[in-house]
């Protein structure tokens, strides 16, 4: 019998996705948990330096007007080198990882978010960390959406500013669009009572080009989940690559990778 409703469970027909707009935006609360996992990967010619982090948030403060305080603490920290996207032999980077882990563990993070993403102050100790932490700034539209509507947002590749020296000028560019809603299953290792939960599939794109054509373009392309029924971001990538400059062999692309994750004792079904 117990295999007989397993086969039944895997072969029920798809849930149906809600029609019409559907409200985005953070739903948090003080004294909550979350947790994500960042993936960075560097590429440069040949070799790719990929960083994996664990961190935990923890809802600070919220106000009426829908910004929230969160303080992150390091839980997890790894990295690889790959040549040809196999890891090196007789490299270790322990001893850089252990200087890492115990600077980030020492000062962690704290970000003022807006319900609709915008991330006010992040209090990083580098600008590289700032750069993975800023996954979480998925801006959102604060009135209802519904599939096929699209919004402009630069925050995105304003970051990427600091690529280019003080006092150049940049052009910025940059557009989200909702793609659809779905059912997507979730992950094995997250604690939680559903086996799926409804999304809203994000994508992205932008641009960061610099005034003075010495200088490389940054081109963006991105797509996010929404967890729409939770009322947080379940997962995000972007690719971030170079082009063009005077020095194109020095140019690489940056992938930015983010995922919620389920840590003993937190309890997302209760958000």
């Amino acid at each position: 019998m117990a295999l007989w409703l397993l086969f039944v469970a895997c072969h029920l027909p798809p849930r149906s996705v809600p029609e019409g707009q559907v409200v985005l935006g953070w739903r948090l609360a003080p004294g909550m948990e979350l947790a994500y996992r960042l993936r960075t990967t560097h590429t440069l010619a040949h070799d790719s330096v990929v960083r994996e982090e664990v961190w935990r948030y923890l809802v600070r403060t919220a106000d009426t007007d829908g910004t929230f305080v969160l303080e992150g603490q390091l839980q997890s920290l790894d990295a690889t080198w790959l040549r040809d996207d196999v890891p090196l032999e007789g490299v270790t980077l322990e001893s850089a990882l252990a200087e890492e882990r115990a600077r980030l563990q020492e000062h962690g993070i704290t970000a003022v978010l807006s319900i609709d993403g915008r991330i006010d102050r992040l209090d990083t100790g580098e600008w590289s960390d700032a750069v993975s932490q800023r996954l979480l700034a998925l801006r959102l539209p604060l009135e209802p959406v519904e599939p096929g509507a699209r919004w402009n947002e630069t925050d995105t590749a304003r970051v990427f500013t600091r690529l280019v020296p003080t006092g150049q000028g940049v052009t910025l560019g940059g557009t989200e669009r909702l793609e659809r809603l779905r059912w997507e299953r979730t992950p094995a290792h997250f604690p939680r009572r559903s086996t799926t939960f409804l999304a809203a599939e994000i994508s992205c794109e932008g641009m960061l080009r610099p005034d003075d054509a010495r200088y490389p373009t940054v081109d963006i392309q991105g797509e996010a989940l929404w967890d729409l029924e939770a009322g947080h971001l379940a997962a995000r990538t972007l690719h971030v690559a170079e082009r063009g400059g005077t020095r194109p062999e020095q140019t690489g692309t940056l992938t930015l990778e983010l995922e919620w994750v389920g840590l003993p004792g937190l309890h997302p079904e209760a958000h």
